[in-house]
């Protein structure tokens, strides 16, 4: 990715509506068990988060709009702003404007992580009472046909 100069990114953050003050991620441990798969179902639980895969990293994006962000879009401490502000979409850092952040996965919602927890870990339905997918009989049919072809 090249640098982007300022009147370019400008426009982007214009455009896209700051897209990158109104969240934050924090890095967060590979899960490995049921029980850590079930605290990821709880943050999924909470509005406005989602978590994501990249490089094989997981992040918990916090859906949190910058107390700074001025309804139009712009910064009111911009000459205030941290680092991470500063360097975001400039010198190499990717800008989720120009679609540059490429996930392996993404989850929106406690049913979808529960389904990679079933699926990596090979939980079977009475393993997960309490979630979603518990109930959710297609899925436990689609399970059960990747199984008996081996996947």
């Amino acid at each position: 990715m090249g640098e982007k100069g300022k009147d370019h990114l400008s426009d982007a953050c214009r455009k896209c509506g700051s897209f990158c003050c109104t969240y934050y991620a924090l890095p967060i441990e590979i899960p490995e068990t049921k029980e850590d798969y079930d605290d990821l179902r709880w943050f999924l639980m909470h509005e406005g988060n989602y978590i994501c895969v990249e490089d094989g990293a997981w992040y918990l994006n916090i859906g949190a709009k910058c107390k700074n962000l001025l309804p139009e879009g712009k910064c009111a401490a911009y000459d205030k702003r941290p680092e991470i502000c500063r360097k975001h979409g400039h010198k190499g850092e990717a800008c989720e404007f120009f679609g540059e952040y490429e996930y392996e996965e993404r989850f929106h919602a406690p049913e979808e992580i529960e389904w990679y927890a079933v699926r990596e870990m090979g939980l079977k339905k009475e393993e997960v009472k309490g979630w979603y997918v518990h109930e959710d009989e297609e899925f436990w049919k689609m399970i059960a046909e990747l199984s008996a072809r081996g996947k």
